[in-house]
């Protein structure tokens, strides 16, 4: 008797990445802020909460719209070496021309992007790649060209991130499927291969196992 047995494997792909951002939890300085609770500094701090475009009191303002330059220092509870930056900028967006980095450990605030300010489709979210900080970072400053961007240029949230190259890091054979598998059927599942990767950019290709 002869038989072709042909084993279908269900590739399941679980990704952990490294890189969570984290965003700022604290204020350590701002220009002005309209006023409090309400569109105060401390609301540009923790996740977004701000759903639509518009003015929210979720988010910080200036308490003029255009008055002057403006800034916002916001810290982090956890140093970290970053690579990637957002700036949730929930209302009249794109005043920010400047963001500085504060290195933990010497207290120096380095200048990691420039841009001139202009208007932007609302809401944006500000994404900033750089290299990655040799130094651990605690906390951010944001400057905002106010004068050159019409009305209030609210911030809604800011996070940084250390985002690494996806790396295989392990993987398992799996047998979710015990049930018999008729003759002649096809796409039964028969073993799994659970892969494990690390980071998130530059995803890995499956392209073959040795069984």
């Amino acid at each position: 008797i002869r038989a072709l047995i042909i084993f279908s494997l269900l590739v399941v792909f679980s990704f952990s990445s490294e890189a969570q951002p984290q965003y700022a939890s604290t204020v350590i300085a701002y220009s002005t802020q309209y006023s409090t609770p309400s569109w105060a500094a401390s609301q540009a701090t923790g996740a977004p909460n701000v759903g639509a475009c518009g003015d929210n009191t979720s988010a910080w303002a200036s308490t003029s719209a255009d008055g002057q330059r403006e800034y916002l220092e916001l810290g982090f509870s956890t140093i970290q070496q970053v690579n990637t930056i957002k700036i949730y900028e929930s209302y009249a967006p794109d005043a920010v021309d400047t963001v500085y980095l504060r290195d933990q450990s010497t207290g120096l605030w380095n200048n990691v992007f420039s841009q001139t300010a202009g208007s932007a489709a609302c809401m944006k979210t500000l994404t900033i790649t750089i290299a990655t900080t040799p130094y651990n970072v605690d906390a951010i400053r944001l400057a905002i060209n106010s004068p050159v961007v019409a009305n209030w240029n609210e911030i809604d949230a800011v996070s940084i991130e250390n985002i690494a190259p996806m790396a295989y890091s392990s993987s398992t054979t799996t047998q979710t499927n015990v049930t018999s598998v008729g003759a002649s059927t096809v796409n039964n599942e028969v073993i799994g291969i659970q892969i494990v990767t690390t980071g998130s950019t530059s995803p890995l290709s499956a392209t073959s196992f040795s069984l």
